[in-house]
């Protein structure tokens, strides 16, 4: 170990007679290197900026001279390109290799682009008169930036409903002609459909206004366009019938009723304001008696209201098993009461008291005679509940 120990300390010693660099050199070095990065990177950028920039114009010039060869292949073939200005980069599909248009449009007339704007790697590239220039004001072309403005308009922009109402719009401009959608901020207000031309506007259930957007798709062409449309939903009415009761007493009972011709929830109660009952309470007895009632549903206005029940009193009736007696002088003789329809107490009335007696005794009239003639004794049942005097 102490031979290994010496080695090491004479190459160490050895090495400190070289001379290495110092900080101050490095230094210089790394600012040299940083000043000649400075001036060869933006050289070497324009370079490459310079030849994608050239690479755009060729591919454009490649790309006009293939439509115009499929033009006049097709014209060969009976099929015809119409003259027009404003044909999408798409429409045409030419056959040819290398970048083509990821967007734009043209003019053609009599087989041949007379002007065009075209987006190819990321560059507006301006075609006119036979020559393609880069647009140095448009350095990020993308497909949405050469479209054309679309254009969408309704032929009402807002509209009021009373649920469960059905109305319609309808669309009087589509200028970019994209497919046609439509989306509610909130479909418990009110919901759309869109078909052909024809917006399908359907109330919701729930009250207040909802803001329903119309949107056009994007073509090769147009920009994606929409329009607005504010719908205004009401709570319905509910169609009910009710009625009450008005009877005489006929130991039925009888209640209230309440009809509507939607799947409407219908409770009642015997207090105002208060709706606890699935059914109307019903009432046997004679007299007058108020039902409250609710009907609700859904989109609907609740309706609340009452009817009455009125019973009134039926006519007794009462009947005796003789309704006229020979009677002697002091004798005595009992009539039976066959029928006393109210049960109501039994009394007598003479109408000839010196000629005759009569008094109640065990459901049974006891008439007695006084003296020769002819007299009248009047039987009553007393008025109950629910029956007259008879």
């Amino acid at each position: 170990m102490v031979t290994k120990y010496k080695t090491m300390k004479r190459v160490f010693l050895g090495n400190t007679n070289k001379k290495g660099f110092t900080l101050i050199e490095l230094l210089a070095v790394i600012v040299v290197i940083a000043v000649i990065a400075v001036i060869t990177v933006p050289i070497i950028g324009n370079i490459v900026e310079g030849s994608r920039k050239e690479a755009a114009k060729d591919s454009t010039y490649e790309y006009v001279k293939a439509i115009e060869n499929k033009v006049v292949l097709s014209a060969l073939e009976d099929k015809a390109y119409e003259d027009k200005d404003g044909y999408a980069y798409n429409e045409i599909k030419p056959d040819m290799k290398g970048s083509i248009p990821t967007g734009g449009m043209y003019s053609l007339k009599s087989g041949q682009i007379t002007e065009g704007h075209f987006c190819i790697n990321g560059y507006l590239v301006n075609y006119n008169d036979s020559k393609a220039t880069i647009d140095s004001n448009n350095s990020k072309c993308t497909s949405e930036s050469l479209k054309l403005d679309g254009s969408l308009k309704l032929s009402s922009n807002s509209g009021h409903y009373t649920y469960p109402e059905i109305g319609t719009i309808e669309i009087i401009e589509n200028k970019g002609n994209g497919k046609l959608s439509c989306e509610s901020s909130d479909t418990k207000v009110a919901t759309c459909l869109v078909k052909g031309n024809t917006v399908t506007v359907k109330s919701g259930t729930k009250e207040g206004s909802a803001t329903l957007t119309i949107t056009s798709e994007a073509t090769s062409k147009y920009k994606e366009a929409k329009a607005a449309y504010l719908a205004y939903t009401s709570k319905g009415l509910l169609s009910i019938t009710a009625n009450g009761y008005n009877g005489i007493y006929d130991n039925k009972a009888h209640g209230i009723t309440v009809s509507t011709g939607q799947n409407a929830t219908v409770k009642y109660g015997e207090e105002e304001g208060t709706y606890n009952l699935d059914e109307s309470p019903t009432y046997t007895d004679v007299g007058s008696y108020t039902v409250y009632y609710e009907v609700s549903q859904e989109g609907y206005n609740t309706v609340r209201g009452s009817k009455t029940v009125v019973i009134t009193k039926a006519d007794g009736e009462i009947t005796l098993k003789e309704s006229s007696i020979s009677i002697a002088y002091k004798d005595t003789k009992e009539i039976d009461v066959t029928k006393n329809k109210s049960d109501g107490n039994i009394k007598v009335e003479v109408l000839n008291k010196d000629i005759v007696e009569a008094e109640i005794k065990d459901n049974k009239i006891v008439i007695t005679g006084k003296k020769l003639g002819t007299g009248k004794v009047k039987v009553i049942s007393e008025a109950t509940r629910n029956y007259k005097e008879s």
